[in-house]
């Protein structure tokens, strides 16, 4: 299936109830140094020729160098997936809450530039919904 078009995309992600701070680091609010590189958007990729997996209608979150991250919804449950605008067809569902991308970037990048981390997690602490059955960031399920 297609792109959600970029006119409807921030209501239409809203309308999957996700929070606030992932709609606001989406639309390119910068929320914090950590998601700068992987985790900032606007998405420009998909709305610019790039190709996107088979699938529902995909909703992009941002881009980060040659990939598009963005969520759907398949069998009634959200995907957080990331795909190469070289080969779109081969995904990869990164999480089904939506802290699940953020807090995969917050430890990679936390560990890279070698900033101490904090005992709540970063996305939490940004206003980035928790999983919804054990409220905790941390949690496998995403």
């Amino acid at each position: 299936m297609a792109v959600v078009a970029q006119a409807e995309r921030v209501v239409e992600l809203g309308r999957l109830g996700l929070s606030e701070a992932l709609i606001r680091l989406s639309g390119g609010e910068r929320l914090h140094a950590l998601f700068d590189y992987r985790c900032q958007g606007p998405p420009f990729y998909s709305y610019h020729g790039a190709g996107c997996p088979d699938g529902p209608a995909l909703l992009p979150l941002w881009d980060s160098a040659d990939s598009v991250t963005g969520v759907w919804v398949r069998d009634r449950r959200l995907e957080f997936i990331k795909f190469s605008i070289e080969a779109p067809a081969e995904h990869v569902v990164l999480a089904r809450t939506e802290q699940g991308p953020a807090e995969r970037s917050h430890r990679i990048l936390g560990t890279a530039s070698r900033q101490p981390t904090s005992p709540t997690p970063l996305p939490r602490t940004l206003g980035i919904q928790t999983c919804s059955s054990c409220r905790d960031a941390r949690c496998p399920s995403g």
